[in-house]
């Protein structure tokens, strides 16, 4: 289908983009990782802080592009049940798709919860 064209390749565009991303820092973490630690000593301290301010860089721009998605995400389950008076935006199972959670962050955050909570 032409309609759906440009946004397929522009989705696997983004696909082939992060996944290249993702095995360069994969990459460059092993040598790296190799040349300044030993186990879990830090043998060249400047070059470990330098790769530790690196991740937090990433991690930056990795939860803003979430933060993002999420948003959108959000807005699309909001967007199909807006007509719906019966339940509220927000409810148990509401943006479950086929039995598919579109949002899963609420339940994997009470797990995490609960699991440092059984642990203490």
């Amino acid at each position: 289908w032409h309609y759906l064209r440009s946004f397929v390749l522009l989705l696997i565009a983004n696909a082939i983009g992060v996944g290249i991303t993702y095995i360069i820092k994969t990459c460059v973490l092993l040598v790296l990782r190799k040349r300044f630690f030993k186990g879990l000593y830090r043998f060249n301290v400047p070059g470990g802080n330098i790769m530790y301010l690196i991740l937090e860089t990433w991690n930056i721009g990795l939860t803003a592009g979430i933060a993002l998605i999420r948003m959108a995400i959000l807005l699309l389950i909001s967007a199909f049940y807006i007509g719906r008076l019966d339940t509220p935006c927000f409810a148990e199972g509401v943006g479950t798709v086929f039995g598919v959670s579109m949002d899963a962050y609420p339940v994997n955050f009470r797990k995490d919860i609960l699991m440092h909570e059984a642990h203490r």
